[in-house]
């Protein structure tokens, strides 16, 4: 069992989310700083709905992680 964190990030990918998430999961298998990442936001990856960029898609087939597309505006 690993001690680090697990990580959620809520929004932003059309923003700061990929970058974030790179950071935390890098995609060229460097050190993890979270065991599991988890993202949600509104805009779909597969097929994309928004720029991706082409690092992005590489962090999403990392192992433990997880991207769920949801409108986070609706409660």
């Amino acid at each position: 069992m690993s001690n680090k964190p697990n990580a959620i990030i809520f929004g932003g990918l059309n923003t700061c989310s990929r970058t974030l998430a790179a950071l935390l999961v890098p995609p060229d298998g460097g050190e993890r700083l979270v065991e599991n990442l988890r993202i949600v936001d509104k805009y779909s990856v597969a097929p994309p709905t928004t720029y991706l960029g082409s690092v992005f898609p590489e962090v999403l087939k990392q192992p433990n992680v997880e991207y769920r597309q949801a409108n986070l505006t609706v409660a």
